[in-house]
């Protein structure tokens, strides 16, 4: 296997990164496991990480469950050099109609339903970060959709400037 740098490096490094930020994150976690944030323990997060986090779309007509998932994708939208390039960051939050109503009792002052909050707690950890080594995350989008007759969607888009590999953190 070559260690050589290509263009598409960032699609698989970024979006594990990205996903692995929002499952260890409390509130985002509390919210897809239907906790509060302060009762989220380990075994929470690894739920999170292994049964609710993609790198890539997941939610068909086939999926039943009643949860939350989300995906990031990531796409080159232009090279320069391989170093050098335009991203565009997608998270994608997709949940079923019969899970988007918030328990005032788990989330006591929290307005809105669970997509709309995922994808809010998911903007507050992405928004200008610099953590990534892929510049700074700009939102540029967030767009609703129809997955399924039971599935709802809010997509995330981050632009990515002239990303410089070399000169971020890895």
């Amino acid at each position: 296997m070559s260690n050589r740098e290509t263009f598409l490096d960032e699609i698989v490094n970024y979006q594990t990164r990205i996903l692995n930020l929002i499952a260890n994150s409390k509130d985002c976690a509390g919210l897809i496991v239907n906790k509060s944030a302060n009762t989220v323990n380990d075994s929470d997060f690894d739920r999170v990480a292994d049964d609710f986090l993609f790198t890539h779309e997941f939610v068909d007509s086939t999926i039943q469950q009643t949860a939350v998932f989300v995906w990031c994708e990531i796409e080159v939208i232009r090279a320069k050099t391989v170093t050098v390039k335009d991203l565009l960051v997608t998270v994608t939050v997709a949940c079923h109609n019969d899970y988007m109503k918030l328990s005032r009792g788990l989330y006591p002052g929290r307005v809105g339903n669970r997509r709309d909050r995922l994808a809010l707690e998911i903007d507050k950890l992405l928004s200008f970060n610099m953590d990534f080594g892929i510049g700074r995350l700009s939102l540029t989008k967030c767009l609703t959709g129809k997955l399924s007759d039971k599935f709802t969607a809010r997509r995330l888009e981050y632009f990515v400037p002239d990303f410089n590999y070399r000169s971020g953190v890895k």
